[in-house]
């Protein structure tokens, strides 16, 4: 006589590694194997007699109802996803194979953790994301916005902010950008101040030779931006952390955040090879390429629209000799400071640019007038006047201004510049220049 093979026991059960629910038709836990403490923290005594719905997080309440009403009409279902709170309170992803059970009058239940699984393919995610972002963006606050979007796959981010050294002054401390960006559009003072405190404290640290790692603490994950032991900037990221498997989480940061540091090096290059490409070296004011661009465009709308311009060409007298006398740097200086001058003395609307040498041209691309023009003739020729300190010297020159005005005196940009180069080089001559005049009386 066969002997009937024994019927499994919740015994068996406990041996799972996956967790397996018994629910009854009131949404409430009838059974649930020991797996569930390796899982979920609670024993099988905490669970059984409580709902379900009480250890499901608030934003999977509704979808995870409506997957039990479809179990309970006697769907059979696999691969539902959704997450519950541990008992240490962080969150854990569980993908579900369900049915209805006719015969005990329950919903049977079988869940997988996939929360490492889920958090890996995130991390995978964000890093293709930045790689993805560095390769189309050519700013560093465009990426930093796309990093932020990515990161919210993993964890849900309430501040990510960064600061970077910035181009203009590159290498030196206290010239650095901030950006930032909170939960929603609009992130307050307050909290944003929090986040440049947290960046300055690792930049700094950093700065001061301090090794310095990834590290979570408080709800926040900072680091420093480093490529071969040079310093970048800086990062810092507000999480509900909770949300991360620890171990998981503090093998990805410091990865996250070396790789980030090399797209930010990166696009700083990018940056810096742009700006020498159109901008002049050693007064930082946009170059002749750059005018020439900007001309051709200022032109070309105008010629549409019936507009007008004026052209100022510059150049300042006698500048020749000061090299001669007091040498180039206290030449290059006192470019340098005319050109700065310059830059911030003249209307937002107006641009300066070197030229070339002691050259330099303003473009007044608005419907201007006789009096404007005057008016900026006067506000240049005193900026140039004004004493610059070298050191060797304290220098002061005059400057000899030729002005050309679209329609009138020019169809296009080149005979533009000729026109308003011939005027200032009439104007040179019909005067008697000023002699530069010197600390010390000295005179050459």
């Amino acid at each position: 006589m066969t002997q009937p093979h024994p019927q499994p026991s919740s015994h068996y059960l406990d041996l799972l590694l996956d967790v397996v629910f018994l629910v009854d038709t009131e949404g409430r836990v009838a059974y649930v194997n020991a797996a569930c403490e390796s899982v979920l923290g609670y024993s099988q005594h905490e669970l059984m007699g409580r709902s379900m719905l009480d250890f499901v997080a608030p934003e999977d309440h509704e979808r995870t109802r409506i997957e039990g009403q479809k179990v309970l009409s006697g769907e059979s279902r696999a691969g539902f996803e959704n997450t519950y709170l541990h008992k240490s309170g962080r969150r854990v992803r569980l993908m579900w194979t369900a049915r209805w059970s006719e015969a005990d009058q329950m919903r049977v239940g079988v869940a997988r953790d996939v929360t490492q699984r889920r958090q890996l393919e995130a991390f995978q995610a964000v890093t293709f994301a930045l790689f993805e972002a560095t390769s189309k963006l050519n700013d560093i606050a465009s990426l930093f916005q796309q990093v932020h979007s990515a990161l919210n796959s993993v964890v849900p981010v309430e501040t990510f902010a960064v600061i970077t050294v910035s181009e203009s002054h590159p290498g030196r401390a206290g010239h650095l950008v901030f950006n930032c960006f909170g939960a929603g559009p609009w992130l307050p003072a307050a909290q944003a101040a929090q986040a440049r405190h947290k960046c300055q404290a690792v930049y700094d640290t950093a700065l001061n030779g301090n090794a310095l790692q990834a590290s979570v603490q408080d709800g926040w994950c900072v680091a420093p931006l480093m490529v071969h032991n040079r310093l970048l900037g800086a990062v810092a990221l507000q999480a509900d952390f909770t949300a991360l498997n620890f171990d998981a989480g503090m093998a990805f940061w410091p990865y996250f955040f070396g790789q980030l540091s090399l797209a930010v090096e990166r696009l700083q290059w990018q940056a810096r090879l742009v700006r020498q490409a159109s901008h002049d070296e050693l007064t930082g004011l946009p170059n002749r390429r750059a005018l020439n661009e900007r001309l051709a465009d200022v032109v070309s709308r105008c010629q549409r629209h019936g507009g007008r311009m004026a052209l100022l060409f510059i150049d300042l007298d006698d500048f020749k000799q000061i090299n001669d006398v007091y040498g180039h740097d206290s030449g290059d200086m006192l470019l340098r400071a005319f050109a700065h001058r310059l830059k911030h003395g003249l209307r937002l609307e107006d641009a300066a640019y070197r030229f070339g040498g002691d050259e330099f041209i303003v473009l007044l691309d608005d419907a201007v007038s006789q009096d404007i023009i005057q008016t900026v003739t006067a506000k240049i020729t005193h900026i140039a006047s004004l004493p610059v300190e070298t050191g060797a010297a304290t220098l002061q020159v005059s400057a000899s201004v030729g002005v050309a005005l679209f329609p009138d005196h020019g169809a296009d940009a080149e005979s533009l510049i000729a026109y308003a180069d011939q005027i200032m080089y009439a104007r040179k001559r019909s005067r008697s220049v000023g002699t530069p005049s010197y600390a010390g009386g000295a005179s050459c």
